[in-house]
């Protein structure tokens, strides 16, 4: 075998090696399933029957004297009524 035949086998094995790496990581990632969430970010199951969420939020307690937020609180999240999607469009039974 010629050194040089070798060589040829080794660049082309290389550039093979690179060409996949590369392919792999340029690949799109899928996209992260959808589930059906409100206005109020919380999901379907955060309210009961489409009516009251029972999520919590943050709220603001304390300011810097900038008024920039310093600390939070849980409070119960004052949305009414779900108004995402519908659930049945993924899959899940309506009650």
């Amino acid at each position: 075998m010629n050194p040089l035949e070798l060589i040829d086998y080794l660049v082309a094995g290389t550039s093979l090696l690179i060409g996949i790496v590369v392919g792999r990581r340029m690949r799109p990632r899928p996209p992260k399933p959808l589930t059906p969430t409100c206005s109020c970010t919380h999901g379907f199951g955060q309210h009961e029957g489409g009516a009251q969420c029972f999520g919590k939020v943050a709220e603001a307690v304390r300011f810097d004297g900038y008024g920039t937020e310093i600390a939070w609180k849980q409070v119960q999240c004052t949305c009414l009524r779900y108004d995402g999607p519908s659930p049945v469009i993924f899959g899940l039974e309506v009650p």
